[in-house]
């Protein structure tokens, strides 16, 4: 495999990132809080549901996508594991200690007992407190089935990346190119097999990182892809390679889904996508994905995905007391405002506190 030179910052997948933001907070705040009913709209909405949470696949495969590549790019650095677990630290430990302490101040003065209804949704069946503090939340969330209080439910993703983070480096730096690329295809097609295990033993495969690793391995793949010349002058020569993945994983979703394959096809599927994007910047694709709405979302998609559901939940315990719901016009507004409320509060979070830590975090370099 010969390397070629990758710039510093693709600007679409900023796009591919804010995309993956409003799959997420669009279920979770438009969908997943329509009551039950019969009528087209509702009917719609559900049938849309598995793609707005296919959102958090999409940020497993651009993670693996970004980490794998930056992991093999520095492979050779002085300061490989220095760098990049400090680096990381920095852009995943503010925020994310930043919701939990928030949790823990509204309940120590008494938040939830003025409005009891943030018992019912945002603090119902927490797991242990340490769980979240080690990122080790997503083990009693599967062994429990459930993901536990929406205040820090969607932990369980950030757990997921943070035990790849940690893992992935070590495997990077010390096997060949060619290892490489085994181990990721063996994990991709190891974990339907092991969602099947897993289920059949009684646990929630959904939270566990061997059960997700088709996305991440994926967006490895796609990343060492990307860095081929053999592999681009492949996709150059037959433009339809990538079109056709998609395609293919498309009708296994539709046709083919046994076995937990599921997320396998969706894996494939962002993964050819991603790669369409970057290898084709003058397409119509790439120019969506480089729009600058996209771009924003995605620049504060990390503060909206840890934020999103406490404000909520938050909102709709104080204004209405009761959790999320859009039953009435009443709801629907109150969650209108919960999302203006997020977006400003992620980028008051971004500006304040990501970008600084970010700037403080890059001061250590890969030489």
């Amino acid at each position: 495999m010969t390397a070629n030179p990758t710039p510093k910052r693709i600007p679409e997948l900023d796009g591919i990132r804010g995309i993956a933001c409003m799959l997420v907070l669009c279920w979770h705040y438009f969908g997943a809080t329509l009551p039950p009913g019969d009528g087209a709209f509702v009917q719609a909405v559900a049938w849309l549901g598995p793609v707005g949470l296919s959102g958090v696949d999409l940020f497993f495969v651009l993670s693996g996508f970004l980490i794998g590549g930056i992991l093999h790019d520095q492979k050779a650095s002085p300061h490989y594991y220095r760098t990049f677990y400090v680096r990381r630290v920095c852009r995943i430990f503010p925020v994310y200690y930043l919701v939990i302490g928030a949790m823990l101040l509204a309940i120590a003065v008494g938040l939830p007992d003025r409005f009891p209804a943030m018992n019912d949704w945002l603090l119902k069946d927490l797991q242990p407190l340490w769980s979240y503090a080690t990122f080790t939340q997503n083990i009693p969330m599967a062994i429990d089935g459930q993901a536990g209080g929406k205040w820090l439910a969607m932990s369980w993703s950030v757990a997921v990346e943070e035990q790849f983070y940690l893992l992935f480096p070590f495997v990077v730096r010390s096997l060949s190119l060619n290892q490489i690329r085994s181990v990721l295809i063996a994990g991709m097609l190891a974990s339907p097999l092991i969602r099947m295990y897993v289920t059949a033993e009684g646990w929630w495969f959904y939270t566990l990182l061997p059960c997700r690793f088709d996305c991440l391995g994926a967006g490895v793949l796609a990343a060492l892809a990307y860095r081929s010349g053999e592999a681009r002058a492949l996709i150059a020569r037959r433009p339809v390679v990538l079109p056709a993945l998609m395609g293919a994983s498309l009708v296994g979703l539709k046709w083919f889904t046994a076995y937990h394959l599921t997320y396998t096809w969706i894996a494939v599927f962002y993964a050819s996508l991603l790669l369409l994007v970057v290898l084709t910047p003058g397409s119509v694709v790439a120019r969506f994905f480089r729009a600058r709405i996209l771009a924003m979302v995605g620049m504060v998609s990390y503060g909206v995905y840890m934020y999103h559901q406490a404000i909520n939940g938050v909102l709709h315990a104080v204004l209405l007391n009761q959790p999320p719901t859009l039953a009435t016009a009443m709801d629907f507004l109150v969650t209108l405002g919960s999302t203006a409320t997020t977006a400003a509060i992620a980028l008051l979070s971004f500006r304040l506190v990501e970008k600084p830590l970010l700037r403080i975090g890059h001061r250590f370099g890969w030489t």
